[in-house]
């Protein structure tokens, strides 16, 4: 699986929590489909500090992997395309992120 799998992950996993939460209404499409919206902190978006680490739980569960500690505390990483750099370098040891 590669970061664009991971991405895609992510984008589904997040347009549903956000849904949940009533917070702006985004497909997966459109959040990969915009390159601002990928890579916005997910505090941007309408998250919480316990809605994004629920994210990442759920998406832990899904993949069977954990993200790294700086995915969730570093700005910058703590995005769409952050969590699935992150993702790919954790399932893929030494491997490029694409």
């Amino acid at each position: 699986m590669g970061s664009d799998d991971f991405g895609a992950l992510v984008a589904e996993q997040l347009a549903a929590m956000l849904d949940e939460l009533g917070g702006p209404a985004l497909s997966p499409a459109e959040i990969l489909g915009d390159g601002r919206t990928r890579d916005r902190d997910l505090t941007e978006l309408g998250l919480g500090s316990l809605d994004w680490m629920r994210l990442a739980v759920r998406i832990g569960n899904e993949t069977g992997l954990e993200l790294p500690q700086s995915a969730l505390v570093d700005q910058g990483s703590r995005t769409v395309a952050g969590w699935a750099r992150a993702l790919a370098a954790v399932a893929e040891p030494g491997a490029p992120a694409r």
